[in-house]
């Protein structure tokens, strides 16, 4: 049904009507348009905090008087350059002066600061426990920090052979230089071998003065195909090729020195279960002379040398001393082994 239809009054008072309609309805669709648009902005800018964050680090060095929002935050997620150009030149609080201590803002006074200049963007930002901020110098983070211990660490765990990884290292979540012509080094053990390893970071002023010791550790994992046991091994048995095998095994976790493989004849001084390491310590040398064998006991002296009967009270291998009982007189003496069937006495 058509409008002019439905009203009630005479012909010519309906063109005044709709003369006078037209303004309400172009205002009503105009206040609607903008109101979809304030809308509209607003989901934008929602959908746009919800793209973003803004990570305050956890320390900065500054060259200026003030501290920048750029000097101490890092986007992540989709932010317009031009964008981050406005938010990073923000200032947020003055920076300490030059040659003076670090400044410490806690995280309660830096969401106070960044709420004054950022207003709701405040939610966009992730906040550490405290900023430290230092006017100068440099700043070597936990990564750069990492990296420098790994690569001093690194030779020495190479010598050992083997695949070295380094982890659960305990580092400083930061190191400041107080100046930009500082050093940083890594001070290592002489000698490190697999599992906790500790060090420290050694600032140096460029007069030579240090400025200070940081302590630091980590693990070093060392992969190494070690010799274990192929089959069971009892005590006193023989090791011979076919009761070997190579298994790779992290060293750090190896409670002894392994043995590596060379030398020999070797037995077991103890029983060792299939797949165990072959420990340096769990092995000996097979004796030359077993307990019982008769042997010839030689008394060398400085113008004379005599042999005589004897029988082994021990096993022996060639350089050690054991007991032998002298078959003819029935004493016994300590003897060293020369060989298969020869004790001597000096």
């Amino acid at each position: 049904m058509s409008i002019h239809r439905r009203l009630p009054f005479a012909r010519p008072y309906r063109r005044a009507f709709l003369l006078l309609a037209l303004p309400l309805s172009l205002g009503l669709a105009l206040s609607l348009s903008m109101v979809l648009s304030l809308a509209t902005q607003s989901l934008a800018a929602s959908a746009e905090g919800e793209d973003y964050r803004l990570v305050v680090k956890t320390a900065a060095c500054v060259d200026g008087p003030s501290v920048r929002l750029k000097d101490v935050a890092v986007p992540h997620g989709v932010m317009a350059q031009a964008q981050w150009d406005r938010l990073g030149a923000l200032e947020l609080f003055k920076s300490p002066g030059r040659g003076e201590p670090p400044m410490v803002v806690d995280k309660g006074r830096l969401r106070e600061a960044l709420s004054a200049v950022l207003g709701d963007v405040v939610y966009n930002c992730v906040l550490p426990g405290r900023l430290t901020i230092q006017r100068g110098g440099r700043l070597m983070d936990q990564t750069e920090l990492y990296r420098r211990a790994v690569d001093a660490l690194t030779p020495q765990a190479r010598a050992m052979g083997g695949e070295a990884e380094f982890k659960e290292m305990t580092l400083p979540e930061f190191i400041l230089l107080p100046d930009d012509f500082d050093r940083m080094e890594v001070e290592t053990p002489a000698a490190i071998r697999p599992g906790r390893i500790s060090f420290r970071f050694k600032v140096t002023a460029l007069n030579g003065k240090v400025v200070r010791h940081v302590a630091a550790s980590g693990f070093l994992s060392l992969w190494k195909a070690v010799p274990c046991a192929a089959t069971s091994i009892n005590r006193l048995e023989r090791i011979t090729p076919e009761k070997i095998t190579f298994v790779r095994r992290n060293t750090a976790y190896l409670s002894g020195e392994v043995w590596d493989g060379r030398g020999g004849p070797w037995r077991a001084t103890a029983s060792v279960g299939v797949n165990q390491p072959l420990y340096l310590d769990g092995l000996e040398l097979m004796p030359v002379v077993a307990k019982g064998d008769k042997i010839n006991l030689v008394y060398e002296g400085k113008s004379l040398t005599l042999t005589t009967q004897a029988e082994a009270m021990a096993d022996g291998v060639v350089g050690r001393t054991i007991l032998v009982r002298n078959l003819q007189t029935k004493t016994q003496v300590q003897a060293t082994v020369r060989d298969a069937k020869t004790a001597v006495v000096r």
